[in-house]
């Protein structure tokens, strides 16, 4: 019963506050000041209005001209006319509910913790603060100072739409900004402030325009959170606390300002761009563990972009413009995988280091630039040389190892004094050469090649030592002029000069050569090596793309010491180089050597020459062999037997050559007259093709022949001698034939192709 009693009083007194509030409504009647009685009809409310209503009806204006307090659970602050403020007062809005459809044009209006709002008009404010719990905020309206988010969460209801003008501050301590079918409208420059404890952003940064925040939180173990990505304009200030990025982007666009203790948090999600043109006063200083996937440096301020803690990078750093100085303590770990990309930046070492034992890739892009840190990890895999134009140049700044590929795409790769060590792949286009130095060692340790091609620049086409070692079959093919200071190491494979010179200077050497490690000269290049008169042999390690054929030179007392060139090719021609081929019929080695020498040098030489038994050809007989020499026909020299010579070679020596020209190697049995033009214009085969016979015209009628029937194979079907100009070929297999016309007086030959079918 006392229960009850009690219960019933309650509900008295309640309809006893409701019954008396009601009474005591303050309604404007006309327009003027808060404080004038004759706005309120008689009795002005006053600056803490408690447990009253406030109704300012539409068609009337209010003008605050002191601060007000309104409190009241159960009471209602109604504006549907115009509540404004002629000075810098503020309305606070402690408890009850805001309601009206009016506009509201003051200095500050201030939500409280149990403050409710069905306001739907218009709010036009210097600074809005907000302390309650839950607020739906379904107004329109404009801050054009500050948004304090004290605490409590205002949430922008349907129909709302609340902008923060130019130069305004977002202060954000425990509260926070939340959209529930409203509009957040950041399109203004403003700025953003960080207090109190850790919290995590919201949409108070969801803007292109944000120009300035500030980390300003309790302690360094409170920490701002990112929840989106977030783009600085002007200046991020981290004065207490962490940021922590991750899983999102940070991007920076001006000034970074960060005092002592307070730092960075990120993980491999996070990315991070620089691209300022303003000086930056501060460095990066990340919490331990801390990871990147992504770093873009382009400062084109004043001063260094500075990192002064260790960060790991997953993804890349993007070096784009400026200099990323890595200060005293400092650490860029690239993970594995990782590319460091640069454009027209630098990676300095201040004092920091540069960790790449993991395996990680570098690409150059952009004008010319010297390499840096980025260049000197053990775990360098892959690096690419593709500039903005061919004239630049990525000038070496130390000796690095690349354990991937090198691709030369655009530009030059400046040797610079230091070596280059490569083991992987190779790929260059013929416009993107290596500028050389002839202090610098280039080592090719290629794992797998197509006849790759390297290319040497005009400007300086000179190594100290050269290093081919590949490995995995194929050559690797010279395609320029080279010049080798100290040494070419013959490890593995071999290197094709093709059309170029390739010079052993005066005291450089050539080591490691073998049947299978030479030089293969495929064109018209020669292999360059000085020789001293009155030295020993100098082996000069040629061959074709076939097979190996060593050419030794030696200078004898009278000789005078110099360059001399050796390029060697199949086939033995007629007239030395051009011709008829005489090693598709004659026993031969199928080889012809060209020997010449410096403008100038006196020759008094012996001459080596060496193969290996796949080049002899048409019954060759070692053992009745001699070097010979084409000086407007092929000579005759004494013949003996080859010997053995090192790397599975037979060699021949041939002494007292006092002039240079073709060489080649043949046995007694051989015969090279050479072909004369006059009479193989004078000499014709028909019908061609035939079938039965073959006739031979002949204007030249006053000379004896022999006539040799031969196949492409060099296997002759009989030598005749009948003075008959008419053949039979019936019994001969359809293709293709020679017919090998020798004249007995001056031993010339004139060889023929026709055809059987």
């Amino acid at each position: 019963m006392k229960t009850h009693l009690l219960k019933i009083g309650f509900l008295v007194g309640l309809l006893f506050i409701v019954s008396n509030n009601q009474l005591r409504a303050f309604t404007a009647v006309v327009s003027g000041n808060w404080s004038s009685a004759a706005t309120w009809g008689g009795v002005a409310p006053g600056p803490n209005v408690t447990a009253q209503d406030i109704i300012i009806p539409n068609g009337i204006t209010v003008t605050l001209d002191m601060d007000v307090t309104f409190s009241g659970l159960i009471n209602t602050f109604t504006v549907d006319g115009t509540l404004n403020s002629s000075a810098t007062y503020s309305l606070t809005l402690v408890q009850g509910t805001m309601a009206g459809t009016g506009t509201v044009d003051i200095h500050r209006l201030e939500y409280g913790l149990l403050l409710t709002s069905s306001f739907t008009g218009t709010l036009t404010l210097n600074v809005l603060e907000n302390n309650a719990a839950l607020l739906q905020l379904g107004a329109v309206g404009t801050v054009s100072d500050s948004l304090v988010l004290e605490s409590g969460t205002l949430t922008l209801a349907a129909g709302a739409n609340l902008a923060v003008q130019t130069n305004s501050t977002i202060y954000r301590n425990d509260g926070s900004l939340t959209i529930g079918g409203g509009i957040f409208n950041s399109s203004a420059n403003y700025n953003v402030v960080y207090v109190g404890a850790s919290k995590t952003s919201g949409i108070e940064l969801n803007s292109l325009t944000l120009q300035n925040i500030y980390i300003q939180l309790t302690d360094n173990t409170q920490t701002v959170s990112l929840g989106t990505n977030l783009r600085v304009n002007n200046t991020l200030t981290l004065t207490m606390g962490h940021l922590d990025i991750s899983g999102y982007d940070l991007e920076l666009y001006g000034n970074m300002v960060v005092s002592g203790g307070a730092m960075f948090e990120s993980d491999n999600t996070s990315n991070i761009v620089i691209q300022s043109s303003s000086a930056i006063n501060s460095g990066f200083t990340f919490a331990a563990g801390s990871s990147v996937d992504n770093i873009t440096v382009d400062h084109t301020g004043a001063g260094n972009v500075k990192l002064n803690s260790a960060i790991d990078i997953a993804g890349e750093l993007r070096l784009n413009d400026g200099t990323f100085n890595l200060e005293t303590g400092s650490t860029i770990v690239m993970l594995g995988g990782s590319l460091v990309h640069v454009e027209d930046g630098d990676l300095f070492g201040n004092g920091g280091s540069f960790n790449g034992t993991a395996n990680y890739d570098v690409e150059y892009m952009g004008s010319t630039h010297t390499s840096g840190l980025e260049l000197s990890g053990s775990g360098l895999t892959d690096v690419t040389i593709n500039m903005s134009s061919g004239t630049n140049e990525v000038s070496l700044g130390g000796d690095i190892t690349a354990n991937g590929h090198l691709d030369l795409v655009t530009g030059k790769l400046n040797m610079n004094g230091n070596n280059f060590t490569l083991n992987g792949t190779f790929d260059q286009q013929s416009t993107a050469t290596i500028i050389g130095n002839v202090n610098s060692e280039l080592a090719m340790n290629i794992s797998a090649i197509l006849d790759d091609t390297i290319y040497f620049d005009n400007s300086n086409q000179g190594l100290d030592m050269l290093t081919v070692n590949v490995s995995g079959g194929g050559d690797l093919v010279l395609g320029s002029q080279l010049q080798i200071h100290d040494e070419l190491s013959m490890l593995a494979g071999r290197l094709d000069i093709g059309d170029n010179n390739l010079s052993i200077e005066q005291g450089a050497s050539i080591t490691g050569y073998s049947d299978v490690r030479y030089i293969v000269t495929s064109g018209v290049g020669r292999l360059r090596m000085y020789i001293n008169s009155g030295g020993a042999y100098q082996v000069y390690p040629v061959g074709t793309d076939v097979n190996y054929s060593p050419a030794s030179i030696q200078q004898l007392a009278g000789g005078t010491s110099g360059d001399f060139m050796v390029n060697t090719f199949a086939g033995v021609y007629t007239q030395g180089t051009t011709g008829f081929n005489s090693a598709q019929f004659e026993s031969v080695v199928d080889r012809t050597w060209l020997v010449e020498s410096e403008t100038g040098l006196t020759i008094n030489m012996k001459l080596k020459l060496g193969w290996v038994v796949a080049s002899e050809v048409n019954g060759y007989d070692q053992a009745n062999t001699y070097i010979t020499h084409y000086m407007g026909t092929w000579d005759t020299y004494a013949s003996g037997a080859a010997t053995v010579g090192l790397n599975n070679t037979f060699e021949i020596e041939r002494t007292g050559i006092t002039s240079l020209s073709p060489f080649a190697v043949i046995d007694n049995n051989a015969n090279l007259g050479f072909e004369d033009e006059s009479e193989a214009s004078a000499i014709n085969l028909y019908p061609n093709p035939c079938t039965e016979m073959i006739n031979v015209s002949n204007t030249n009628i006053t000379d004896q022949y022999n006539y040799e029937i031969m196949d492409v194979s060099g296997k002759t079907f009989g030598v005749i001698n009948n003075g008959s100009n008419q053949f039979d070929v019936s019994g001969l297999q359809n293709g293709f034939y020679f017919l090998r016309m020798t004249n007995l007086s001056t031993n010339k030959s004139v060889v023929k192709e026709f055809i059987k079918k």
